[in-house]
């Protein structure tokens, strides 16, 4: 995919809070990703409650990640990223409720405000599902669908 159709099909960029453990995260900045907000409804015999997810995609490929100092990172899968004790080179994504994403790149560091700062000051989206799709098609259709809330 040439740069301008990926700045076309993916032009959203994210930040990603990667929860490390109590009140520590690590920042990662996603460029080159597509998010839509999805407005839905769950209807019952009690009523309806609001059921609206925001899906971002991420392109194995045209998607790159940086760290909050601008080198570039390599994905990990949760476990090993667990495991590493080098956050700051890798990033993750995590199902737990405790990862969050926020639309555009948020230059605050949690150094200096903690993460309910961030959910405060900016519409934040807590991952509550990740789809992962490396074993079908080409390289080229390998991505991430990530469901927030």
């Amino acid at each position: 995919m040439s740069r301008a159709i990926s700045k076309r099909l993916l032009p959203h960029t994210v930040t990603l809070y990667n929860f490390v453990s109590t009140g520590s995260y690590s920042v990662v900045t996603l460029k080159n990703v597509y998010v839509e907000h999805k407005k839905n409804a769950n209807i019952s015999t009690l009523g309806s409650s609001n059921a609206n997810i925001t899906l971002m995609i991420i392109d194995c490929i045209n998607t790159t990640a940086f760290n909050r100092y601008g080198a570039p990172l390599s994905y990990l899968s949760p476990k090993q990223w667990q495991e590493s004790t080098d956050k700051d080179s890798y990033w993750t994504l995590q199902d737990s409720s405790k990862d969050i994403f926020v639309l555009g790149e948020i230059d605050n560091v949690l150094d200096n405000c903690n993460i309910n700062t961030v959910k405060s000051k900016y519409q934040a989206y807590a991952i509550k599902s990740i789809d992962t799709f490396y074993n079908t098609g080409s390289d080229k259709m390998h991505h991430f669908e990530v469901s927030g809330v």
